[in-house]
């Protein structure tokens, strides 16, 4: 799960923590600030700015999606791999994680 912390109540300043384990995501993931709430049930997608006022908000699950390059739908990403080696993998809740790499041979 993630937790988006406001502590000084500027959108700039929030901090995007693995809500399970306290670790700060913030510095290892890209994060775009800004509002969009879409009611197309049974899908609710919300994409929120924390502004004026003091937050801590705990998402119980969070879909990390791109567009799937056959069908062109967008599709919640299980990983993002990077030509250096590192991977960044995403539980099932949406928690990120920097996966170890490999060991070299």
């Amino acid at each position: 799960m993630l937790r988006f912390i406001s502590e000084d109540g500027s959108f700039l300043g929030v901090r995007v923590e693995n809500a399970e384990t306290g670790e700060d995501l913030t510095k290892s993931l890209s994060i775009m600030h800004g509002a969009q709430i879409t009611m197309d049930l049974p899908d609710v997608t919300a994409r929120v700015e924390l502004c004026v006022v003091q937050a801590d908000a705990v998402a119980g699950r969070t879909d990390w999606l791109t567009k799937h390059p056959i069908d062109g739908a967008f599709k919640p990403l299980a990983a993002i791999e990077f030509r250096d080696g590192t991977r960044v993998e995403f539980a099932e809740d949406g928690t990120p994680r920097i996966a170890p790499r490999p060991a070299a041979a």
